[in-house]
């Protein structure tokens, strides 16, 4: 005969988690540390950084596909992270873009996609005169 279960104390479970305090670390290595993320690894992580939101929506919609559920329920979630993904590109190619042509700063820390995309077009523009909208 199994044990019955211990009586569930429900004001216990009402309470909200305890907060993070100063001493808290979110980025640390663990003694499983083949389990750990390596964190800026390259000279310049950017690319990685953004391509990991295309991956997770990628990974997202294909098992929508694969199991044919939840898409009512992800469809949001995916949209975020590929929206996410494009912002931090387009980020990109503004930095560098900037660099290229010596211009002082680094990129708008809005996130209005439209004004970005303004920026980049105008810089990619100037470094490429005479391109096609659709090759820009």
């Amino acid at each position: 005969m199994t044990d019955p279960m211990p009586p569930v104390d429900w004001i216990e479970l009402l309470e909200p988690p305890a907060l993070p305090s100063p001493e808290d670390n979110l980025f640390s290595s663990q003694e499983d540390w083949w389990n750990n993320a390596c964190l800026n690894w390259c000279h310049d992580g950017w690319g990685l950084y953004a391509s990991g939101y295309k991956e997770a929506a990628d990974l997202l919609v294909q098992r929508v596909e694969e199991r044919n559920v939840s898409q009512d329920s992800l469809v949001y979630p995916v949209l975020f992270l590929y929206r996410q993904y494009l912002e931090l590109e387009i980020k990109d190619l503004i930095r560098q873009s900037r660099r290229l042509q010596d211009i002082a700063g680094d990129f708008p820390k809005h996130h209005h996609i439209g004004n970005l995309w303004g920026e980049c077009h105008k810089l990619l523009s100037e470094i490429s005169p005479g391109d096609s909208v659709a090759e820009l």
